[in-house]
């Protein structure tokens, strides 16, 4: 009977060290599985996990923030979701942190759904620098989802109150303005941006540029927008 009693000890502890799966971001993150809906679906979907990132950004319209690897790039960053008010207060941008929670599709974007104590592991990092896209790579490719990138020699095609248009001549994205509305709406004699940074989300069905503050705006001389003649790139990186 003792011996059935320590089986049974040994098979409960094992559960629980297997029950949670400590992945990298990219692990979370990489497929070239479209799904049913062709948002590429986390292969981790459902899983419970344990990551770490640097945190790139906060979403101030809604209970996310941003994390990637400390060297970026695609496939490397992915969305938070924290309920609890202290997750946002406590962290900052720069701080490197680690996450536990499950992996979940809000309307085929991917993130982790935080149901546990977001830990501090150290402040003050640097962050990747953003990763040079067209502006048809922001509107097409599932590698730069959560990732914190930057369009260049971009025109305003139209302007909404809560989303615009963009281009660079590759083709035609959106540029979500839930962070940046009263800055946006203060600057519209300018109709084009030599640079313009954020992170990329997914919702409504496709992909928005999501500029976190007005310093993501960078206007220095006269844009030229020249249609490529090169025509659609989508690119994925392993």
């Amino acid at each position: 009977m003792n011996k059935l009693y320590m089986i049974l000890f040994f098979l409960v502890l094992s559960s629980f060290a297997f029950a949670q799966q400590k992945v990298s971001i990219m692990d979370i993150q990489y497929t070239e599985i479209s799904g049913v809906d062709a948002t590429y679906p986390s292969l981790l979907k459902g899983k419970s996990i344990i990551t770490e990132g640097i945190v790139t950004g906060f979403d101030k319209e809604s209970n996310q923030f941003f994390i990637t690897e400390p060297e970026g790039g695609a496939w490397k960053s992915i969305a938070v979701i924290s309920k609890k008010s202290s997750a946002k207060t406590n962290i900052s941008v720069g701080d490197r942190i680690e996450v536990s929670g499950i992996v979940i599709e809000k309307f085929g974007f991917t993130a982790i759904n935080s149901h546990s104590q977001i830990r501090i592991i150290n402040s003050g990092n640097k962050l990747p620098n953003a990763c040079n896209i067209t502006t048809y790579e922001v509107s097409s490719d599932e590698a730069y989802e959560s990732v914190l990138v930057k369009v260049n020699n971009v025109q305003l095609l139209y302007s909404g109150t809560r989303r615009s248009k963009i281009t660079d001549g590759s083709g035609k994205c959106f540029l979500r303005l839930t962070n940046v509305n009263s800055y946006f709406n203060n600057q519209m004699s300018d109709s084009e941006w030599n640079e313009i940074s954020g992170i990329i989300v997914y919702e409504y069905g496709s992909y928005k540029l999501t500029p976190l503050n007005q310093e993501d705006f960078v206007k220095t001389s006269s844009v030229g927008i020249h249609p490529a003649s090169w025509g659609k790139i989508k690119s994925y990186y392993k």
